[in-house]
């Protein structure tokens, strides 16, 4: 799965948790504070599998600093 993908997946799994609905059209719930709750949520587990850093391979790593940039975008 690309950087942009997961980092969208991240946020619409964190979002439904939140209480939004994903069938709605993404400009539609951009900006609601349930879709900035699941940004930030999703950037917190991604902080936390990067803190797992040395148990890791890096090219994970890497993945995950670039999921993390797409995830800042949104």
């Amino acid at each position: 799965m690309n950087h942009k993908s997961k980092a969208l997946g991240l946020v619409l799994q964190h979002f439904e948790i939140s209480g939004g609905k994903c069938s709605e059209i993404e400009v539609t719930f951009k900006g609601t504070k349930t879709w900035k709750e699941a940004i930030r949520h999703s950037l917190c587990t991604v902080d936390e599998i990067l803190l797992l850093g040395k148990k890791l391979p890096l090219e994970v790593l890497e993945y995950y600093v670039e999921v993390k940039k797409e995830i800042n975008k949104l």
